[in-house]
Parts: C-alpha cells; structure tokens; sequence
C-alpha cells in the first residue's frame, strides 16, 4: 500500500535459530531496506545479534553412604557436567540443607548461607565438556523417630539468565532402633552338689536410639529353682525364670 507523508508503517517477521544451525557463540548481522517507486536511493539499517547456545548441564549428587545412623555424618559430592555447546559462565550452585542436617564443612569454597538454609557456591567457567565436582559433610541430629528415616538431598544450579535446574534426589535411610547387647557369667563355673552360684546379666545398648521398657531374664536349668533376686528381680512361678524390668 501507500504511506502518506509523515506516516509511519511497522513490519515484523519472526526467525527461528536452530541450535544445530549455532553450535558455538556466534554474531549474525541482520539488515533491513526500504524503498518506493520512483525512490532513488534505498534507506538501509542492520543490526548484529549475538547468539549464545542455550547452557547445557548435568548435575549428580552421590551420599557416601546408604544407610546411617543417628549423630552420624554423610558427605555428599556434587559433580557439574557441562554438555551444552558454549562455556558456562556466572554458574551459582546452591545445596538447601536436608530435614534433620546440620552443616559441618564444605569444600571448593563452599559455605553455609544462613539466610536460605543452603550449602552455595559460586564456580568458575566450566568449559565445553569438563565437570567441576565439589563437596560438603552433614551432621544428623541425634535424635531421631523410632525405625526408619529418609533423608532425600537435591541441587539446584542457577546460571544467568536460565531458569533454575534442578538435580536428582539421592537417599540416605536413617536407622534409629535401640539394640541390646547382654552377657551371662555365673560364679562360680565349677559347683559341687549343695553349693550355691551365682547368675549375673551385663548389658548394653549398641543402638541408635533409648532402649525403653527393658527387661532381663536369667532362665535355670531344668530341675533348680532359684532362691533370691537381686535388684528388684523377681522369681516367675515356674521358679526357673528370674526376671527384671526397667521403665
């Protein structure tokens, strides 16, 4: 159509990069004309776009253990892989502590930022197909629910401009059990007929969590029956069993 004088017109067109088409940073160099009938001279513009390949990572985090106690500790490793196309650049990685973890040291510059709950970094450029690994240990709370606990970890890697990427969980199951250990001496280990011995029970909690409602039983030979019990045992009917109970 015609453009009067002092009219103004607009045109647009919209242009796909294909990323097979920009496998590396690039500059492309855009230009426009316009002309009429009986116009002399065209009237020219460019302008130069710069084209970066879209960032590329892959982000792993690896426990040091499966299986873990409570007041234990757990070192993760957390490894970036660049597989994109062009150098990463301004990359901030960022650990949000696990539920029941506290922070005891990180590695490659790594610290703990208060305000987030997190475990963050601040990397250098990683290159087109290098990785960059770095590292922090957590303290698990001492106490912990009775059985089995889950502790899940993810990153998450900021890069300019990007949307946040998140990694994969890795798991850590916690066991909170308490765990008995006993022991029987009976004194002497040499008796004659008439004589009297002695039974004992040394025990210990070898687990992870307060053994609650404990009891003891010292069972006799067929044909003995016991006398007396120490410390608040007491003589079942059968008169073979002596047992102890603690709240």
């Amino acid at each position: 159509g015609l453009t009067a004088l002092g009219d103004e017109g607009l045109v647009r067109c919209v242009v796909n990069m294909p990323p097979k088409r920009f496998d590396s940073d690039q500059t492309v160099s855009f230009q426009a004309r316009a002309q009429a009938q009986s116009m002399p001279n065209c009237q020219s513009d460019s302008m130069d776009v710069q084209v970066t390949p879209r960032p590329e990572i892959a982000i792993t985090v690896a426990a040091d253990r499966a299986e873990a106690k409570p007041g234990d500790r757990i070192g993760y490793t957390l490894r970036i892989e660049n597989t994109g196309l062009t150098t990463i650049k301004g990359l901030a990685l960022s650990n949000p502590l696990p539920p029941r973890c506290q922070y005891a040291s990180g590695t490659e510059g790594g610290s703990y930022d208060e305000p987030t709950d997190s475990v963050i970094w601040q990397l250098p450029a990683i290159a087109v197909g290098a990785s960059v690994s770095v590292g922090w240990t957590a303290e698990l709370e001492k106490d912990f629910p009775l059985g089995e606990t889950t502790i899940t970890n993810l990153v998450v890697a900021h890069i300019d401009g990007e949307e946040p990427i998140e990694s994969g969980e890795t798991a850590t199951v916690v066991l909170s059990m308490p765990k008995l250990s006993g022991n029987l001496a009976i004194e002497p280990n040499h008796a004659r007929p008439g004589n009297t011995v002695v039974g004992t029970v040394t025990f210990n909690n070898i687990g992870s969590a307060t053994a609650e409602r404990v009891s003891a039983i010292i069972r006799l030979p067929k044909g003995l029956r016991a006398e007396s019990a120490a410390n608040e045992g007491r003589i079942q009917r059968n008169g073979r069993d002596i047992r102890w109970t603690w709240d």
